[in-house]
């Protein structure tokens, strides 16, 4: 890999976190999960 790309790619993560979008979608997974944890539990207490 050559270092033009790379110091690139650096550039672009740092830009990104300066931003916050990392926590954003780290925090939207996160809600996604919980949303479906919720969601089988519910399904579990209807078969019953």
């Amino acid at each position: 890999m050559n270092k033009r790309l790379l110091w690139l790619i650096v550039i672009i993560i740092l830009l990104l976190s300066s931003f916050n979008v990392v926590p954003q979608i780290k925090h939207s997974l996160s809600k996604k999960r919980v949303q479906r944890k919720k969601l089988l539990l519910l399904i579990k207490k209807l078969k019953k």
